[in-house]
């Protein structure tokens, strides 16, 4: 107790030396960058970026913890996992083609709070692969400890990925966390010999294997092999005869022939032994149409990059306030810098132009599996699953271009770090403001579901005309088996759907190929599309509340208040039907097929 109270005090004392200047010239702009540096500034660097890390990340994705809601095909999964059919569950990722994520799903319907249990594993994966990251970054690109941290706070903070919240696409966070473990321990694997290595290279084999269940994976696996095949050159005599650098690649490949054909055999068994079939027998087939591809790419770069830096800095402005928060980081990135804290990285590290061409390749190989298939991220909604790994190249240009002014002047390296500062304060603000709008939609969800439960009266009818003049989430509109798993949760059974009015036409089940979704898995298999209709309208109760007020109050009302829950929910949202037109509000039933 003692020794802890000597240690409180010389640091008080060394704050108090530093700070005190300050307060004679009345400094108060001066006096924040001070205080940080005395107070961090003999903390060891790893450790000072660790204090960062979990700072940033809880900021960040704590608030993914506290998220309670369901969303998209997330109501799916939980009514399977709620009602333990293994069977259901098998059958639907059997016919996606990948039956080890039934077993991975499973596993979540022995705890205790299904929800809460994906999400924190979900937050744990994002950690683990920003973690991760840090770490292969020192390894593969011989990055200073600033950098690592640069590196993990982009992958950290990547605002383009906003599906953390769904269920479904818990599996493939775990699998980008399997991936790179497998990437970090076949690295660790080649500073042995013989058969000591043997036990590190099975455990990255099979981790690999095990992530390839993210099939993307599966291309960007040549950025790692390509380094695990370096990793075995780097203890020998560099060689300038084109002859012998031929032989030693050839020597290289062989030694790593299982982690050559991995990839190749996963897919062989993947296609031979649980081929997609049924709703998903086209399900992400290739398209090789050179102008589809090409819209692809240049849609992941519009939407899943240009977007995102123009929605950060756009937050910037919005929250002036949070220049408090990147001028003292600038500042704190430079004092580092300058005091050796890793600003030149190793002299055998990549230079700018290098990285530069890897973080371009891994880009390219992180879109090429959706270009192939015609597929692309939206700018925010559900699209954004298709944008998990630009994160990861992302990072890798960035640095790119902090080695590049690496030698510049004072005022150039404080501008860089004032741009990056910023930027990624940016990307922590949307990504925050995203936890933000999804609780906010599920409480908007939960106050429908309530409002629905206490007019039992309209629970008989098959096709509810949805008008929603209450939008919330970075996605507005809902999937109809969404709305027929809230209806579901409100009134039982798997009878009614609910149809956007805006999104599906009147007649969206009258139509053949649409039928195959009338089944259990999709929560209506008791749905008859010539049963009676009605309109049901959704606004806002008064007085309205922003998306950022009604998420916070909600959480208080949910782990603080759980007794005004209920009183919460009624003064979300309110819902008016219409059965026979006109109706007070744009409805479609006047066309409805009757």
């Amino acid at each position: 107790m003692n020794n802890l109270f000597q240690y409180v005090r010389r640091q008080c004392q060394l704050v108090a030396r530093k700070i005190i200047p300050a307060l004679r010239d009345r400094s108060l702009t001066s006096m924040l960058p001070i205080l940080i540096s005395a107070r961090f500034g003999n903390i060891s660097p790893s450790f000072f970026n660790w204090l960062i890390f979990s700072f940033a990340a809880l900021s960040v994705h704590g608030l993914l913890i506290l998220n309670d809601g369901v969303y998209w095909d997330g109501w799916l999964l939980n009514s399977i996992l709620q009602d333990r059919r293994l069977d259901d569950l098998q059958d639907w990722y059997m016919t996606l083609g990948l039956p080890i994520g039934a077993y991975f799903n499973w596993l979540f319907s022995y705890a205790g709070n299904i929800v809460a249990s994906y999400k924190i594993v979900a937050f744990l994966s994002l950690v683990g692969v920003a973690a991760t990251t840090y770490h292969l970054a020192g390894r593969i690109m011989a990055a200073s400890i600033n950098e690592r941290l640069l590196v993990a706070l982009v992958v950290l903070t990547y605002p383009g990925y906003q599906n953390a919240v769904d269920m479904v696409t818990v599996l493939y966070l775990v699998c980008l966390l399997l991936f790179l473990l497998a990437w970090s321990v076949a690295l660790h694997a080649k500073l042995y010999r013989g058969r000591c290595q043997l036990p590190f290279r099975v455990i990255s084999l099979i981790l690999f294997f095990l992530s390839f269940n993210f099939n993307s994976l599966l291309v960007v696996y040549l950025v790692a092999f390509v380094s695990i095949l370096a990793a075995s050159q780097r203890n020998t005599l560099p060689s300038t005869s084109k002859f012998d650098i031929v032989q030693r690649l050839i020597r290289a490949v062989w030694s790593n022939l299982d982690f050559l054909f991995l990839p190749f055999i996963y897919w062989i068994m993947k296609e031979t032994l649980s081929p997609r079939a049924g709703l998903y027998s086209n399900y992400n087939r290739f398209n090789l149409d050179w102008v589809s591809v090409v819209d692809s790419f240049a849609a992941f770069v519009s939407n899943g990059l240009l977007y995102q830096f123009y929605d950060a800095f756009r937050f910037l402005v919005h929250s002036p306030w949070l220049l408090i928060v990147v001028m003292p980081l600038s500042f704190l990135l430079m004092q580092r810098s300058a005091r050796g804290h890793g600003r030149l990285p190793h002299p055998s590290s990549p230079t700018p132009i290098v990285l530069f061409l890897w973080g371009v390749l891994i880009l390219i190989l992180s879109i090429l599996p959706y270009a192939l298939v015609g597929l692309s991220p939206t700018r925010s909604g559900w699209g954004t699953r298709h944008a998990l790994l630009l994160g990861l190249s992302l990072s890798v240009l960035l640095l790119a271009m902090v080695r590049a002014f690496s030698k510049a002047g004072v005022v150039q390296r404080y501008l860089v770090a004032l741009l990056l500062s910023g930027l990624i304060v940016g990307f922590a603000g949307v990504q925050f403001y995203t936890y933000l709008s999804w609780q906010a939609r599920w409480a908007k969800d939960k106050s429908v579901i309530e409002a629905l439960r206490s007019q039992p009266q309209y629970s008989g009818y098959s096709t509810y005309y949805v008008s929603d003049s209450f939008p919330l989430g970075r996605e507005s509109w809902y999937r109809f088996y969404e709305w027929g798993s809230l209806m579901q949760a409100a009134w039982g059974g798997q009878s009614r759907v609910g149809l956007d009015a805006s999104i599906y036409p009147e007649n969206f089940f009258h139509q053949s190929n649409n039928r195959q979704f009338i089944t259990r898995l999709y929560n209506i298999e008791s749905f008859n599309p010539s049963g009676p209709k009605i309109c049901l309208h959704i606004s806002p109760s008064e007085p309205k509340r922003s998306p950022a007020r009604l998420a916070v109050d909600y959480l208080y009302a949910r782990y603080i208040s759980a007794a005004a829950l209920p009183v919460f929910l009624k003064t979300v949202s309110d819902i008016q039907f219409c059965a026979s037109p006109p109706c007070p509000w744009d409805c479609p039933l006047s066309q409805a097929i009757n």
